[in-house]
This record gives structure tokens, sequence and C-alpha cells, in this order.
């Protein structure tokens, strides 16, 4: 068996302190990786004419690339005619120690779970949207609506601007009657242009009604906006992609958590400006004051879908992220090649790949230390948006364990407290409307009765008109053809048929979409949303959301296995004894084996976890810390606290 090391790709005399040397396997819980990573390597023999010297190889590379570069290293295992890597990432030359002809360097595995988190927090999300690797396309648009107090002066005044234009067009359309019916020749050309100009006047008021009311409603009830956010998915998506991996996840490949969307801090929005109901108070026919036509509302956020100006992206790093949704569905990191995966931390897709050789275990100790008598999951509050507090709910849960046995609870050994907050604030859907909306609905529905009588009405007496103009044209057509009239001689343009939309419609869809206090986000929000590409207006909060975006729903399916308490399909709750092995053979087989799952037996075929692997290339030794899933105490009790807010 022959070990060799290379720098640069090119390989270098072994370092000096190569018996020392090991590769160590660490799989902590609090950060769930499968790290590679070796102690200091120290480099230099003190020769400068070596070709072969490592510390000059270093120096070389400073030279030509500076230290913020990661300078390629490997190690190669030799053995039995064949060449294996056991170790592929590069040197650290920014913490390095240069000492003469010495230089004593850290390595980190090439594209591994040590670098991911060194490097993951230097990239945002809006650095890869200024980059085009996010861009307006992987934004949603998602509608909103907001409950704050609305605008009653304003209202009252459009109400009575209403009453105004409806008493004017009722004398209109009884004007358009008498005309009408009351003409000797429906024929007379005069008769015809009086009872056009009359209808496009009354056209003119019912357009003018239906903009009050919309204008009214508007003021009542803020009108429908829209927040751009992003799948979780393609974040991360996005995020791996930059780093070179594709990300893959059983969590958010399937329902719902697909559909789980951030929609990130609103801190500044557009303002739209529109004529104030002011402006038609005074005469409906427009001959009020000119200052009270300068009067106009003033409306934030955006109206219209897809503005390029709402983006969606999360406003934090990609590190943030992948830690946010560790905590949030008590994950951990897998690696495995190109493929970055973010699963459950006991995630793992088959059996034990490593058996325990026949040792002397009776030597243990107890996980104890992971024992959290209080145990914490929580989602932030967002203190500008009261509907985290009214709905408070299910925004977080305590675990509590004791020890039910029967002595003196002043020499209970359970202690210490875990808090698990989730960066983000839920998201709420709306589910009814308010006393302002149905007020406003009823008001619309009779609106709607009225106008649909009297487009009915309008309809028909326009299309009345619009034959007698038929006829006209036709006789037109005739003079021309017998060159009474001029061939440029105008005809009588017909008038639109009028057009009712119910204004109720627009009330009851506010259904379902996103509930919020004001336009302004300060805490991002965590919601899950059905999108409907095609209708961005109907792209709504599912009904299932508090269901899953919910803190005992976390516990109950992915924080649960940090439980110390029995239950039926968990016999042995999380209660583990740990071993330790001094010197195990372990040779690169065993490697490859554990490198990238912890699962393993021990010589009993009992299933367990390896905690820590030191493994001794050159001496094909390993030191071995590994626990087994065992019960040692089975009187635990557990109790759930959810706080209601109160």
């Amino acid at each position: 068996m022959e070990v060799s090391y290379y720098i640069n790709n090119k390989e270098v005399r072994r370092p000096l302190n190569y018996p020392e040397l090991a590769i160590e396997l660490n799989y902590d819980k609090d950060i769930a990786t499968q790290a590679v990573s070796t102690n200091e390597w120290e480099w230099g023999l003190g020769n400068s004419l070596d070709s072969m010297d490592g510390a000059k190889t270093i120096q070389d590379f400073i030279t030509n690339n500076g230290v913020f570069i990661g300078c390629p290293f490997r190690v190669d295992l030799f053995d039995g005619g064949v060449t294996n890597v056991v170790f592929d990432g590069y040197l650290d030359l920014s913490t390095a120690i240069f000492d003469c002809d010495r230089v004593i360097t850290q390595a980190v595995e090439r594209k591994g779970v040590d670098w991911l988190n060194d490097v993951a927090d230097s990239v945002s999300f809006e650095y890869l949207y200024e980059i085009g690797k996010i861009t307006n396309s992987d934004f949603v648009s998602v509608p909103y609506v907001v409950s704050e107090i609305p605008n009653t002066r304003e209202a009252l005044l459009g109400i009575i601007s209403m009453a105004v234009i409806a008493f004017e067009l009722g004398d209109q359309i009884n004007n358009i009657i008498k005309l009408f019916t009351g003409s000797a020749n429906p024929l007379q050309f005069a008769d015809v242009i009086k009872l056009v100009f009359q209808i496009i006047y009354t056209v003119g008021l019912i357009l003018t009604l239906i903009e009050l009311f919309k204008q009214v409603k508007n003021l009542l009830i803020q009108p429908i906006k829209y927040h751009d956010g992003m799948f979780v998915k393609d974040l991360l998506t996005k995020g791996a992609e930059h780093f070179g991996y594709t990300f893959k996840s059983t969590i958010f490949d399937n329902s719902p958590y697909d559909k789980l969307m951030i929609i990130p801090e609103k801190y500044s929005h557009d303002v739209n400006t529109t004529s104030s109901v002011f402006s038609l108070i005074t005469d409906p026919r427009g001959s009020g004051s000119s200052a009270s036509k300068n009067v106009s509302s003033e409306t934030l956020g955006y109206l219209n879908p897809n503005n390029p100006n709402a983006k969606g992206v999360f406003k934090g790093t990609v590190g943030e992220l992948l830690k946010a949704m560790k905590v949030m569905f008590n994950g951990k990191i897998i690696i495995e090649g190109n493929d970055l995966r973010l699963e459950r931390r006991d995630y793992y897709t088959g059996g034990a790949n490593y058996k325990i050789s026949q040792i002397d275990d009776t030597d243990y100790q107890l996980n104890f230390d992971e024992l959290k008598s209080n145990y914490l999951i929580e989602f932030q509050k967002d203190f500008n948006e009261k509907n985290t507090l009214l709905n408070y709910e299910g925004t977080s849960i305590q675990i509590i364990t004791s020890s039910n046995a029967s002595t003196s609870t002043s020499i209970n050994l359970s202690k210490g407290l875990e808090i698990n907050t989730i960066p983000f604030a839920r998201g709420f859907r709306k589910e009814e409307l308010t006393i302002v909306e149905k007020i406003v609905k009823f008001f619309a529905e009779l609106i709607d009765v009225i106008g649909n009588a009297i487009i009915s009405v309008v309809a028909a007496i326009v299309k009345a008109i619009n034959d007698i103009i038929d006829t006209i044209n036709s006789v037109i057509a005739v003079l021309k053809t017998l060159k009474v009239l001029k061939k440029d001689f105008p005809g009588i343009p017909t008038i639109p048929v009028p057009k009712w939309t119910d204004l109720s419609d627009q009330i009851d869809d506010r259904i379902g979409m996103l509930l919020l206090e004001n336009d302004f986000i300060d805490v991002a929000k965590i919601i899950l949303i059905n999108n409907n590409t095609n209708n961005p207006r109907k792209t709504e909060v599912r009904t299932d959301n508090l269901i899953y975006v919910d803190a005992e729903y976390l516990w109950d399916n992915y924080h649960f296995i940090d439980s110390f308490v029995k239950t039926a399909s968990r016999p042995n709750a999380n209660q583990y004894k740990i071993y330790s092995i001094e010197k195990d053979v372990f040779c690169y087989d065993d490697f490859v084996k554990v490198k990238n799952s912890n699962f393993i037996q021990n010589s009993e075929g009992q299933d367990g976890e390896i905690i820590s692997i030191r493994w001794n290339v050159e001496d094909q030794v390993a030191e071995i810390k590994y626990k087994i899933n065992e019960l040692y105490d089975q009187y635990l009790k557990q109790q759930k606290i959810i706080p209601d807010g109160k």
C-alpha cells in the first residue's frame, strides 16, 4: 500500500507530520452533515531546489493565484494494483501559517458539505437575480387584500356623487323613451341624431356611475393588489445550481411542500395616482370648479400581476435559506456526487452499509445530553402585520419532557432548552368577508340588478336605433351609387351596445387571497400557494395552508424523532448508548461505505449510527465512535404546550 499527495495537480513529498495524519468523518446533529476534513498538514523539506517540495509548490501557487483561491489538493491510495482517491479537495491558504520554509494548512473537501457551509453565505439570492440566474419569470404574483381602516370620508362623498348621477341617469332615460316613442317619423334625421347623442350621454353617465362605485369600493375595501414571491424549491434549485449541484429533496418533491412559497420583505411600493371622487361631486356633466377637478387619490402597491418592479426574490443568502429549511424540517444536507439533498435528519435510502467488528462493547455512555426538557418550535411574528398575532395558535409549540418516576422532583435531572426558530412569519388566507365588504356587496348586488335592467333597456333602444341607422346607411349607399351623393359622403356610425359586468362578483373573489393588514411586510411570509398560471387573480392560498404551515404539524412529522419518550412505533425513541472503538481495522472500501451514510450495525446486528470516525490512512485503522438505539429510561413523559397568544 502506498499513499501519494498532490498539490495543484502535482505530486509532492509527503507532509512532515504524515504519521499523525488522519481523515475524519464527522456526523454532527446540529449541522447534520457528512463532512470530510483533516487535521493540519505541515509541508516543507527546507530545500527550495526540490521540485517536489510541498511548501515551494504552495508558494508558487500563491504567486500566481493569491491566497483567496483554494489550492487543489488530493490524496491517492495505491493498493493491490488499484489507485483510489481518498481525499479530493483544496488547501485553504487564507488561514495558513507560514514559517520560513514551512507551510501549515487546513484542507477542505472539494464541493463537500464543509465547503458548502463556508461559501453558501457568500452568495445572496438578490445577487443571483442581478446576474440573471433568477429572472422575473421565476416569480409568482400572489393577489392579496388589505384589511386596514377604510377611507370613509372620501367614500361618503363618492356615495353622494353616485346619488346625484343616479337621479340624472333616471331623467335621461325618461328623455330617451319620450324621444323614441314620441317621434312622428322614426326615420326623421334630426330626431335620430338627437336620440343618438342622448343615448351616448346616458351611456356615459352609466360608465361614470360604474367608475364611481369602483372608486367608492376601493376606498371602503382596498383593491386587489399583488406581491411577488418564489417557491422554496425553485430558490433552493437556483442556489444549488450556482454552486454546481442538482437539488433534490423528498420533502419538496411532494405535496404539499412543493407549493411552499416565500414572499420576501416589502419595504417600498409603486404609488398609483387616480382621479378622486371629488372631481365628480359638483356636477356629473363636468361643469364643476377647476379646483375640484385637480383632486386625486393615491393607492400603494402593484395593481396588476407580473409587474417588473415587484421583485419576488428571497432577501437572504443561499446558506441562510438552507439553514432555515433545516430548522423547519429538522433536516440535514447530504452531498452525493453532484446532488445536493435536503432531507429529514434520519433520512437514509437503505440498510446499514458497514458492520462493526466483534469487540468488547460492555462500556458505554448515554446520549442524555441530547435530551432537552423544553423543546421549542416557533415561527416569527410580524408586528407590522397583526394577522400573525390574531391567528397566533399554530405559531409555536413547546414539548416538555420530564420523568414520571415516583421520586422527589428536587432531584430531577432533566434539563436544557432547544429553540428552533423558523425565520419566517406565517401567511393567512382570507376566509370570509368583513362587515364593510358585506355591506358593499349588498349595494353592489342592488346596483347589478338596476344596472342590468338599465343596460337591457338601453341595449334594446340602441339596437332599434342601430337598425334605423343601418336603414339610413343603406339609403345613403344607394344615393352614392346613383351619384346623388358624393362617394366620400359619410354614413352614420352605429352605437356600441353597452354590457354590464356584475360588480358583486368582484367582492366574492377576494375569498382565498392572501390577507394582510397593510401593503408592507417586515418579516418574510411563508405560505402554501395554488398557482394559477392562466389567471393570476385566481392564485390562492391553499385551504390546507394552516394545517401544514403549523408548529405542531412540524413536530408531529419532522421533529418527533428527537423525542426521548417511547411510543408504539418507536419503542426505543431517541435513546442511544454510545460506544467507542480505539483501533479497528479500516480500509478504503470501508471508508466508501460510511462516507455518505453513517447508518451501521454492531456485531450483534443492532442498528446504529456513527458519530465520528478518525481514519489513519497510512496504518489502515480507525477510531470509531458510534451509538446504538437502545431504551435505557422508560420513565419519561411528554407534554405539548400550544400557546394561543392570550
